[in-house]
């Protein structure tokens, strides 16, 4: 219950529309304009993207990436994100909307800017202003007063353009209406499924049909190139002994970073959660609230134990440990819960708390008042960070050393024997095959792959460090004799022939299920038809066999059923693998109308038939209906700034140097 509140805590409308692009400006952003470095990266209508600010904003995105998706980061997702183009995009829309705002005389005054800074934690001490904190942290940063100011005016400036672009959006009543209508709907479906896998012995395969189907699809069994190769890795934690952290360098990252230690108002509690079914009648509400409204004067009473009564009456998951939550940010959970319990005190026990779950009563155990997390707290955090970063720095040295001695002297083996390291190596590898036992990301094959026999690579960067690789062996692509893939064959020829069967069964179920006597009698029909006959047998050998094919799988059957309730948003449920099936599912106008075509689903056909329309009612939109507003609204202001930025793109001159992406 706890982790679907908190998936929830924003509302199901704006995970819907979390996928419009959003133009969002961070007080500390990637955002001085004045260049950092020497020489550009890009010009726009005249006013340079320096160098030092582009590796700034790649640098702060490359950091986000990692704190998302952590191990997962790859080189493969790298390239997908493709962070490098992201960084010079934003910096470019930055000057865009900086120059629209001085034309139309945007402006900050100058005590708005005073008053951002001063309440700016990095520059307070005991949560007060302090001007030789301020000059001290500027200097850390390479800053001067001006310099500064003149950034954070830049960036208040373009986050006022944005606001009033944003503004000129609007939403009205219907749109909402209709919105909410489009996602919440439901219907209900009859479907029958024809698995390919039952019409599988019926297939008949001529060696000859065998032969001239190969013979169409060889690319497929393509034996695909293979190579072998020894390597050298450079892994920042095989460094680690060689790096020394001072204290002065944890203490200064942390005055650097201080607002990544902020920790949030957080409170213990408990809850007891009385549930209501979103299609409720009233009088089954009135029956929950009355009995939430007993356990509520119950657990008032100081005499009660509040886990015991959760134990005994919520229905939540954390029931059983006596409605604990554990502590909780504000953040986390639904607006009207947390509302609730961050307005209790210490062991005050709230009234009736609405939610889109039902009814809940919350008790608050304890509370952490939102603080900063002192040196001592993270002094290892960073100190890992910092060793991370200075190992990361040494084995990018030392794989670019390698990499230069062995241009120079052509030889492999004795560079790594001159740098005390030791070669290893792989068996035969395609771009397909995984090396992860080897810690070696899809990078490395497609480099190694791109080698010629004896050949050397370039250096190979991955999250776990750098990489030296040299082609031992090479066996180019090749088309193989259908001897060597005949099993393959036959099972893919035989897939294919049972789908067109299982198809037609499909296609033939829906062309009587029209007619009449109907759905129902087609289906009873099928069922029938499809059972698979039983042999003749006696004795212990019947009781024990199972109906089970010569390959020991089940046999397979036919399935008529209904999915049940579902929207557009959501998968339609016992369906496997059919990605157009809602798509077609809710074209169906009328109920008990049946659609045309069979549809594909990853195991077999599916013909279908509306069952049953369910409407959202007025109430769940009187429910929901700020969230959907609220949402369509900032929907509409985003696209509203991605559209207007892509008309001030096109008038405007840009240029970026080559090799910058």
């Amino acid at each position: 219950m706890l982790d679907l509140m908190r998936k929830h805590a924003k509302s199901w409308v704006i995970n819907i529309v979390i996928a419009v692009i959003a133009i969002v400006f961070i007080f500390w952003g990637v955002g001085s304009w004045r260049a950092r470095g020497t020489g550009r990266v890009a010009t726009v209508n005249g006013d340079v993207i320096g160098i030092g600010e582009f590796q700034e904003s790649y640098r702060r995105l490359l950091d986000s990436a990692r704190d998302q998706y952590k191990e997962l980061l790859d080189e493969e997702l790298l390239k997908l994100l493709n962070l490098k183009r992201q960084a010079l995009d934003s910096l470019i829309n930055q000057h865009l909307i900086y120059q629209q705002a001085q034309t139309l005389g945007v402006d900050v005054q100058e005590e708005e800017l005073q008053r951002i800074i001063a309440t700016t934690p990095m520059f307070q001490v005991d949560g007060r202003f302090d001007p030789r904190r301020y000059q001290a942290m500027l200097s850390r940063l390479h800053y001067n007063p001006a310099q500064y100011e003149q950034m954070l005016r830049q960036d208040l400036i373009t986050q006022k353009m944005t606001r009033l672009v944003s503004s000129l959006a609007k939403v009205s009543p219907a749109e909402a209406l209709d919105f909410f209508h489009l996602i919440k709907d439901r219907i209900d479906v009859d479907f029958v499924f024809f698995p390919a896998d039952l019409y599988a012995g019926q297939v008949k395969i001529a060696p000859e049909a065998l032969g001239a189907w190969f013979d169409q699809k060889k690319e497929k069994y393509r034996v695909p190139t293979l190579v072998k190769v020894e390597y050298l890795s450079f892994r920042p934690r095989d460094f680690e002994a060689e790096v020394q952290i001072k204290e002065d360098e944890i203490a200064e990252y942390y005055e650097l970073n201080r607002d990544n230690y902020q920790e949030q108002e957080q409170v213990k509690v408990r809850h007891i959660l009385f549930p209501i079914d979103a299609k409720a009648k009233p009088e089954e509400i009135t029956a929950v609230k009355n009995r939430a409204e007993t356990v509520l004067a119950r657990a008032k009473d100081p005499k009660e134990d509040f886990a015991n009564l959760a134990k005994e009456f919520s229905t939540d998951a954390s029931a059983e440990n006596g409605g604990d939550l554990g502590w909780i940010q504000r953040d986390q959970m639904v607006k009207s819960f947390a509302d609730a319990a961050f307005r209790l005190k210490k062991d005050e026990v709230s009234g009736l708390v609405p939610t889109q779950y039902g009814l809940h009563i919350i008790k608050v155990e304890d509370r952490r008042p939102a603080r900063m997390k002192t040196l001592e707290e993270v002094k290892e955090e960073i100190k890992a960070k910092l060793v991370r970063e200075k190992t990361l720095e040494i084995a990018s040295d030392r794989a670019e050393k390698a990499l230069q001695e062995i241009g120079l002297t052509q030889d492999f083996q004795a560079t790594a024997k001159k740098l005390g390291l030791t070669p290893q190596a792989t068996g035969y590898f395609s771009a397909e095959d995984t090396l992860a036992e080897l810690g070696l990301e899809p990078k490395f094959n497609q480099v190694a792959l791109g080698l010629k026999k004896g050949e050397t690579g370039p250096l190979i960067t991955q999250e776990n460090g750098f990489y030296l690789a040299r082609c031992l062996d090479r066996q180019e692509s090749r088309l193989p004799a259908l001897d060597e893939v005949r099993g393959r064959v036959e099972s893919d020829l035989t897939e294919e022939k049972a789908f067109k069967l299982a198809e037609e069964a499909a296609a033939a179920f829906i062309a009587r299920a029209i007619k009449e006597p109907g759905w129902e009698a087609a289906a009873a029909d099928f069922k029938t038809a499809a059972k698979p006959k039983e042999p003749p047998e006696s004795g212990q050998d019947k009781a024990e066999k199972k109906p089970e094919d010569e390959a020991g799988q089940r046999t397979p059957v036919v399935a008529a059923d209904a999915t049940g309730p579902f929207n557009r948003t959501e998968a339609a449920p016992k369906i496997s693998g059919a990605a157009t099936f809602n798509r077609a599912a809710f074209t169906l106008a009328k109920v008990g109308q049946i659609s045309p075509q069979p549809l594909k689903g990853d195991k077999g056909w599916y013909a279908l038939r509306l069952k049953d329309k369910l409407p959202a009612t007025n109430e769940e939109f009187e429910k929901d209906k700020a969230d959907v507003i609220r949402s369509l609204q900032s929907a509409k202001a985003q696209n509203c700034v991605r559209t207007w930025l892509q008309s001030i793109r096109k008038a405007a001159e840009i240029k970026v140097e080559e090799g910058v992406i």
